[in-house]
């Protein structure tokens, strides 16, 4: 799926990614854990084609991508829904620049996920857990087989956080895409990922890769175990030296 490969990017004389290494398996979801500022967005952004990198290859399938863009699905810290097109149009938006509308697929998934009801409200109709949730689902339509997060739920409070994270780990089972995705919160990387790649302060290196130990299906319970506690310390540990 995605493999990076000696990523360096350097913005004038400030280098911000130093010899980047890191891989998404296909139907994986991969976090990408550091501080703040360490240029995990900046990373994002070149796997996105929005940047291109200074030195160093981005594949998808083994086709080189460096400074290419429609690669990859991407979803920002803000849901960026346009306030003039209703929850439909934009969860269709991504569609519509790939040239592969489906509205009844679109409509239907809608629903899916417990919005029925808002199919033609505007954005200032409905709340941020469901914004981010069209957002997603706009992200999660798109044609491309890469989806990339960039820290989606930060602005959230912390109960529908957790709420929109069981929610994400349940349509990633129905569609199994790849997911490579942004936080600085330890909870939520053990939580959600498959695997996790900790950042060090710019610029940035891979500090390590961490298999994360628990099954595929997550509860809520998983956060009060000792065995999420144990993998947790270890991860804070990792972030602090």
């Amino acid at each position: 799926m995605l493999t990076i490969q000696a990523l360096h990017k350097q913005f004038q004389q400030q280098e911000v990614l130093q010899g980047i290494d890191l891989h998404v398996q296909d139907g994986e979801i991969v976090a990408l854990l550091g501080p703040s500022g360490s240029g995990k967005s900046t990373l994002l952004q070149c796997v996105g084609g929005i940047l291109p990198p200074t030195s160093g290859e981005i594949f998808i399938d083994d086709t080189l991508i460096n400074g290419e863009s429609g690669h990859i699905s991407y979803m920002p810290q803000h849901h960026c829904l346009l306030p003039w097109r209703t929850v439909l149009q934009n969860v269709l938006l991504a569609q519509e620049l790939s040239g592969t509308i489906n509205k009844e697929e679109a409509a239907e998934w809608i629903e899916r996920i417990g919005l029925g009801d808002y199919l033609h409200a505007y954005p200032h109709e409905i709340s941020g857990g469901m914004k981010q949730r069209i957002s997603f689902l706009r992200a999660l339509l798109s044609p491309q087989s890469l989806l990339c997060l960039d820290e989606p739920f930060s602005a959230l409070d912390e109960i529908t956080r957790h709420k929109m994270h069981i929610w994400l780990l349940d349509m990633w089972k129905k569609r199994q895409k790849s997911i490579l995705f942004i936080t600085h919160q330890i909870d939520e990387a053990l939580f959600l990922a498959n695997r996790i790649y900790v950042l060090s302060d710019r610029p940035a290196i891979i500090k390590a890769e961490i298999q994360v130990p628990f099954p595929k299906e997550r509860t809520k319970e998983l956060l009060e175990t000792e065995e999420f506690f144990q993998a947790r310390t270890q991860l804070l540990n990792l972030l602090m030296e």
